[in-house]
């Protein structure tokens, strides 16, 4: 009785063909990539940066502070105080009929 054919394939040179290759493309986009921050961090393009990343941080914790303010804070009773006294100033005609 026959056996079934083996066939052997080596593929270790296919393999460390591979990983070079593959090495290689890192090695080439990580300078690609540390060319692209080199030229993008220029010293305008930065103060452009920072300047719009801070303006923005600033305007969002202003705004959370306004908003805090506004909920649980002293304008809070200031609002509520002035919508009571707009319901009553729009509803006095209401009680003077009702009377």
């Amino acid at each position: 009785m026959r056996g079934i054919p083996v066939i052997k394939i080596s593929i270790e040179h296919m393999t460390q063909s591979i990983m070079h290759a593959f090495s290689q493309q890192m090695f080439d986009t990580d300078q690609y990539v540390q060319e692209e921050v080199k030229r993008y961090c220029s010293e305008d393009n930065l103060r452009a940066v920072v300047s719009t990343a801070a303006r923005n941080a600033i305007d969002a914790a202003v705004k959370k502070e306004v908003e805090t303010f506004f909920r649980y804070g002293v304008g809070a009773d200031i609002v509520k105080k002035a919508v009571i006294r707009r319901l009553e100033e729009d509803t006095k005609h209401l009680e003077d009929a009702h009377d």
